[in-house]
């Protein structure tokens, strides 16, 4: 009897240890983290408030110049499964093959800012490349 109790009481520690975690930042905190520019070579995503611009070049065929893709939607920031998720929408008429519909976390209870401990890497949304927060050229 005193071994059931003994599980019984690890149980309900490992219940209460499990609930804690960082507590997850406002959604006007994560907003203001993630509004701005976002580069790497030839790629670029711009967030505004509620809005997104993505654009990435590649070489043309010929070598002659620079190809270039976009595309532009809205998105949203919601909090589910413990963690916050940027979900962007379907651009109905990208320059491009794909529409940039995605969605991925930008924090976590487990990781917390999946960004880059400052918030300031994000994911291109053609390839996944990750794109730091800067004043692009």
């Amino acid at each position: 009897m005193k071994q059931h109790s003994q599980i019984l009481l690890l149980l309900i520690l490992a219940a209460i240890f499990s609930a804690c975690g960082p507590t997850p930042p406002t959604e006007a905190e994560l907003r203001e983290k993630i509004i701005g520019e976002f580069c790497a070579e030839n790629y670029r995503l711009e967030i505004t408030d509620s809005t997104y611009r993505n654009i990435k070049r590649t070489p043309s065929v010929m070598r002659t110049g620079m190809v270039r893709e976009s595309c532009k939607g809205k998105f949203k920031l919601e909090y589910r499964d413990n963690a916050w998720f940027i979900d962007f929408a379907k651009d109905e008429s990208p320059n491009a093959i794909f529409n940039c519909k995605r969605s991925y976390p930008v924090w976590t209870k487990e990781t917390e800012y999946v960004m880059g401990a400052d918030g300031l890497e994000m994911k291109d949304l053609f390839d996944e490349k990750v794109l730091k927060k800067s004043n692009c050229d």
